[in-house]
């Protein structure tokens, strides 16, 4: 084999796939991650669709919001909620339980900087403001709000901040958020 400092090399993969089943399973999988149709929503729209799975496509289509940020409507108390970076579900989710005039969101936020959606969380206020504890950049949203009883049982069944992206390998808490947000 080359060093590595070379810069070249060459790997060879083979794939087997074992019975015809095996097959028709990966190609089901695979069709159901196809192009979607356009909703308008920039977050869901994004590379044809291609970056959310059909679950959180779905969920974030029957339940999710859109916000835009304007701190100066916001008062002054959440304007500077404490965050550290890159720790946005763990900062909204601990600033939602602590202040329950405050709602924890989870979906997609972008920047005027950076056109791709991001997965993130963040807070609205009563009125419907985004409160984001954690990235000054943000500047559109679209997400699905989590009222408190929703965030505790969210949290307490999957253990961890952020849920989202655990939608398509969670059947419990995809049917959680299911019946909680259409409940609300």
């Amino acid at each position: 084999m080359p060093k590595a400092d070379q810069g070249k090399f060459e790997v060879e993969v083979e794939v087997e796939v074992e019975t015809t089943s095996d097959r028709d399973q990966v190609g089901s999988t695979l069709s159901r991650w196809q192009p979607a149709a356009k909703t308008g929503i920039a977050a869901l729209d994004f590379a044809g669709g291609l970056m959310l799975s059909p679950a959180i496509r779905e969920l974030l289509l029957a339940f999710g919001l859109a916000s835009k940020r304007d701190d100066d409507q916001l008062d002054s108390r959440w304007q500077r909620l404490p965050g550290p970076a890159k720790m946005c579900f763990q900062n909204a989710a601990t600033a939602a339980l602590d202040h329950p005039e405050l709602t924890y969101v989870e979906g997609y936020a972008f920047s005027s900087v950076f056109p791709l959606p991001i997965n993130h969380g963040w807070l609205t206020d009563r009125a419907g403001r985004v409160v984001d504890p954690t990235w000054a950049e943000g500047s559109g949203y679209f997400g699905i709000p989590f009222p408190q009883p929703l965030l505790s049982k969210a949290l307490l069944l999957t253990g961890s901040y952020g849920f989202i992206d655990q939608l398509w390998y969670s059947p419990e808490l995809l049917d959680l958020i299911r019946s909680e947000a259409a409940a609300a």
